[in-house]
């Protein structure tokens, strides 16, 4: 009796040590593929409010996406925005993450945030960056005057002055 139920006990631990075999490597949430839903630019100088604003797009594309891979590169691509020599908004490169920043490494450089700082902590489903950037804006007293975009593209030749705005980058993931 004594011997069945050692012979139980070893069969049943070789169960649990066959059963119990390693946790899976979990994946870190940001690899994937990223599309930007909105942008929201504040903390505009005094004189400025207009630049403070919700947009679909950062630069006038389509649809900003950045797909993270596991092995710590990046690709990102700025739909239907093309530079004047007629190639595509697009780069590739390296990235590091910590719990308070994401850096992009691109093999090239194209005029495009490659510095940022993670508003919340990465979900499988949410990321929200944020950066800053200097843009040309037109002061409220100024935007009041215009009348068309004729006299806009006029105005802002002549009137357009740096300011620096905070943007909020809000992804979801496809």
């Amino acid at each position: 009796m004594k011997n069945l139920y050692s012979n139980l006990f070893i069969l049943a631990l070789l169960a649990v040590l066959i059963s119990c075999k390693e946790d899976e490597e979990k994946i870190d949430p940001i690899v994937g593929t990223w599309i930007l839903d909105d942008a929201i630019y504040s903390d505009a100088p005094v004189g400025y409010s207009y630049s403070n604003r919700t947009y679909q797009s950062m630069y006038g594309e389509s649809e900003y996406s950045i797909r993270f891979y596991d092995d710590m590169t990046f690709e990102r691509e700025l739909e239907d925005l093309i530079f004047q020599d007629g190639s595509g908004v697009e780069d590739e490169g390296t990235y590091e993450l910590d719990e308070e920043y994401l850096m992009l490494e691109p093999e090239e450089s194209v005029g495009l945030s490659t510095d940022f700082k993670l508003v919340d902590p990465v979900t499988e489903r949410d990321l929200v960056l944020s950066t800053s950037a200097t843009i040309g804006a037109l002061s409220d007293a100024v935007i009041d005057t215009i009348t068309s975009q004729e006299s806009y593209n006029t105005v802002f030749a002549e009137h357009a002055q740096s300011i620096t705005l905070n943007i909020m980058m809000n992804f979801d993931k496809e």
